[in-house]
């Protein structure tokens, strides 16, 4: 009788380690980013509507930064830019889903204020959570131009970071 319990004790161990293994497995191809982009359309700081679609003619960047990530987004995108200028599209988007309604015209202003190109603001969040953006961190996605996500770089950029990015740019071009 013990050899028989010690048996089906092992066996439910298996059983709950492969169930864990499954779970983790679902949760990171969720939250991971989002295999094909889906095309949307945002405001910028000025009133403008701004659409991402594809196919495109060509690859696309988008940079994401929430209010903790906003201070290092430029460190991705200055360096890109300058690098592949008319070669991609880049579209910077700020995700203000914690912004209050009340306070939304004057986050549109600093925003106005602080630059001159075109933001997309993501105001409910919907965007940045279909891509699996992580909270307090730049996000960056390498879109080709049929509109699957063939990078992605999260946080501070780094010298190996960014040449990494170039490498994943220059094989769409």
């Amino acid at each position: 009788m013990k050899r028989k319990e010690l048996i089906n004790g092992i066996e439910r161990k298996r059983i709950l380690i492969a169930l864990f293994l499954i779970t983790i497995m679902f949760f990171n191809n969720i939250s991971v980013f989002a295999k094909t982009a889906e095309n949307f359309t945002l405001e910028d700081q000025f009133g403008n509507k701004i659409s991402v679609e594809f196919p495109s003619n060509r690859p696309v960047v988008l940079v994401f930064g929430d209010r903790e990530g906003s201070a290092e987004v430029e460190g991705w995108v200055r360096p890109v830019y300058t690098k592949f200028t008319d070669k991609l599209y880049i579209f910077g988007i700020a995700e203000l889903s914690a912004v209050p309604r009340v306070a939304k015209p004057v986050v549109r202003r600093i925003i106005k204020s602080k630059s001159k190109n075109p933001i997309m603001l993501d105001w409910s969040g919907a965007v940045s959570k279909s891509f699996g953006c992580e909270k307090g961190k730049a996000n960056v996605f390498v879109v080709n131009k049929k509109g699957e996500v063939v990078a992605v770089k999260r946080g501070a950029a780094t010298a190996a970071e960014l040449t990494d990015l170039y490498r994943e740019i220059n094989a769409l071009l």
